[in-house]
């Protein structure tokens, strides 16, 4: 089975990798911000699964504060 390789944040990693402690972190903050009380972090195998919860969490947070100044208007 080949290995699939991605560019994160300017670094080639391998898709098979375990995230990064700094990428786990970064989940938990943004989760966090987007109001999700559960540990997601825990659920990440790899890194172009963290990748792809960042990105999704980032939607989320913009998502809801774009609900929050639309309420405020």
């Amino acid at each position: 089975m080949p290995l699939w390789y991605v560019e994160y944040s300017g670094v080639e990693v391998m898709i098979d990798e375990k995230p990064s402690p700094q990428q786990l972190r970064y989940i938990a903050i943004l989760a966090m911000k987007a109001g999700i009380k559960e540990p997601v972090e825990d659920t990440v195998a790899n890194t172009a699964e963290a990748g792809r919860m960042i990105q999704e969490l980032k939607m989320q947070i913009r998502s809801k504060e774009r609900r929050c100044t639309h309420n405020e208007g």
